[in-house]
């Protein structure tokens, strides 16, 4: 099958592929009543064995499905991935209830030390695995399927996507539920939250095998390797909070500091290469 100039094949399981350019391979299938769709590019420079894959939303067709991949390869050929302060800005834009555009901290965290955070290293700098972030927003495909995603978009998603269930969530946060169980449990959280660090203090639990700071490749542009020996710095000296279990335990607290010390240790040993690899860059 040929189409928009690229020589689909179609395996014994249904998925259509097609080399696309030097570098795309898009693959293509049906799920139900859609149509899949994603690029995977390929990336000598990468340190993960496998090459990034991105996807996109689903489409009606497989027509569309394969524009829709096409669409996204051509745009990323001709425009490349965002510069840090782009991308930081454009997810506190896209989740405003994740992310604050004065402050980079938890973009940090979900860059830099999430596993499976739904981000890859291509190019030289961190790119969302997922395509329905509107990246151009200007591409009449993704504006018709994602429309941009504003504050105001993002809480009337928010509202079709979880409702009720949504807003009694928020009633237990705020404290306003004849529930006795679920206000002890409240009472509880909050007892633990206040007796945690800062905010600053925060860093989450990052593996060296998946996490993106472990894995800053050779050709990084220099906007996201100094967001990358950053996160290295407060890796390496802020106490970690999440995932720890047993803190407020007398018999575990032993444990616990080994653990973040193990940490802080991985955080002094990143920071050590990065200046070794890259010199006054990283500056």
């Amino acid at each position: 099958m040929k189409r928009f100039g690229i020589d689909f094949t179609r395996d014994g399981g249904g998925y259509y592929t097609g080399q696309y350019r030097t570098r795309f391979k898009i693959i293509v299938w049906r799920f139900g009543e859609i149509w899949q769709n994603g690029v995977e590019v390929d990336y000598p420079a990468g340190r993960r064995p496998d090459p990034p894959w991105v996807t996109f939303e689903p489409q009606r067709t497989v027509r569309h499905a394969m524009q829709h991949a096409r669409s996204w390869a051509d745009l990323y050929e001709e425009h490349g991935p965002q510069s840090y302060h782009d991308s930081w800005q454009l997810a506190a834009k896209t989740y405003p209830t994740l992310f604050r555009a004065d402050d980079d901290e938890a973009f940090l965290d979900h860059t830099f030390y999430v596993i499976g955070n739904g981000c890859a290293w291509l190019d030289g700098a961190v790119v969302p695995l997922s395509g329905h972030l509107p990246e151009y927003p200007g591409d009449s495909i993704w504006n018709e399927h994602s429309p941009e995603s504003t504050a105001s978009e993002w809480e009337r998603r928010r509202e079709t996507m979880f409702g009720g269930a949504l807003r009694e969530l928020e009633k237990l946060v705020d404290g306003r539920t004849d529930d006795d169980e679920l206000k002890q449990l409240l009472k509880r959280w909050r007892k633990e939250d206040e007796a945690l660090p800062a905010k600053k203090t925060k860093v989450y639990p990052a593996a060296k095998e998946y996490s993106g700071l472990f894995l800053v490749p050779d050709d990084v542009r220099t906007d996201w390797l100094q967001a990358a020996y950053r996160a290295g710095l407060a890796y390496r000296d802020r106490a970690l909070t999440y995932g720890v279990s047993g803190d407020d335990d007398p018999r575990t607290q032993g444990g616990t500091q080994a653990y973040r010390q193990k940490h802080s240790a991985m955080g002094a040993q990143v920071v050590q290469e990065l200046e070794e690899r890259f010199g006054e860059r990283v500056k």
